[in-house]
């Protein structure tokens, strides 16, 4: 099923990302323009929720294929440029407006995770020889506990990640790439048996786990333990490949005091404290 490719690069990235070297990994997955989305697009299994607030637990399997429908009964939230809390660049771009519709849910073993992204303007996808950060793309902020550093990076809330994956496209399979510190932004590709991508009709779906081990936690936690947690919505132009409005779930606070990367105001890439704090239902 997994074809592999190896890349090292340096580049700059969007969102006044430090220069960084990279690795990634391929991760095809069948889908198509005539695929349908997995889940409802209205909260009609779930219902409504907040992933900022609280997360719901996940009781089934999850079956990492991109596909996703075992997760289809947990609340769904869902956000664009007109209800996101926070945005880049504001005010948004006005010629594209993805929508991205959100279940997680937690169990002993990790986070269980389906993201649909609706693009009524088509999916972007880098050539091979760019980055995932000149894509169209997901990212998940997530830590087994609290952030409160700011900073994250081997010494400050060690153990908090930071994910961007790729739909696939332009002769590649999906990409993911884990990042765990915000300094240099060195990055190791995703295992491919954590995430699936998959083209559907309206736009793409992203499938992941992240087990509790690769944030940070030696055992599962318990219900009403409160972890780290958000998820960003990204659209890049086709024209140069450069980012050009990203969304956010949540944004839960303007820190008094900016992390040391903070341009105009802090960004979630580069201070874990604008992560939302979910408890654990």
């Amino acid at each position: 099923m997994v074809g592999a490719l190896a890349v090292s690069l340096t580049l700059l990235g969007s969102c006044g990302f430090p220069a960084f070297d990279f690795r990634e990994t391929e991760n095809p997955v069948d889908g198509g323009a005539d695929a349908k989305p997995s889940c409802p697009s209205v909260g009609s299994d779930g219902g409504i929720g907040n992933a900022c607030t609280s997360l719901p637990r996940f009781t089934g399997t999850q079956r990492i294929d991109g596909v996703g429908d075992e997760l289809c009964a947990l609340a769904l939230d869902a956000w664009d440029k007109r209800t996101t809390p926070f945005q880049i660049p504001t005010p948004p771009t006005a010629d594209v407006d993805p929508r991205a519709e959100l279940r997680v849910g937690w169990s002993s073993v990790g986070l269980h995770l389906h993201v649909h992204v609706v693009d009524p303007t088509g999916v972007i996808v880098s050539p091979p020889e760019a980055s995932v950060a000149e894509s169209d793309s997901v990212e998940i902020y997530a830590s087994g506990f609290v952030p409160t550093g700011g900073d994250y990076d081997d010494v400050s809330d060690l153990g908090a990640i930071h994910v961007i994956v790729t739909p696939p496209g332009a002769g590649l399979g999906a990409r993911a790439n884990i990042f765990d510190s915000r300094y240099d932004h060195a990055a190791v590709a995703m295992s491919p048996s954590l995430y699936a991508v998959r083209i559907v009709s309206d736009g793409y779906e992203v499938e992941m786990q992240l087990p509790w081990t690769l944030i940070s936690r030696t055992a599962p936690p318990s219900s009403g333990a409160g972890i780290g947690f958000d998820v960003a919505l990204n659209k890049d132009r086709a024209s140069d490949h450069k980012r050009i409005l990203q969304t956010f779930l949540g944004y839960r606070t303007d820190p008094v005091t900016p992390s040391s990367c903070t341009i105009s105001k802090p960004e979630p890439w580069c201070d874990d404290r604008t992560w939302c704090v979910p408890k654990l239902e």
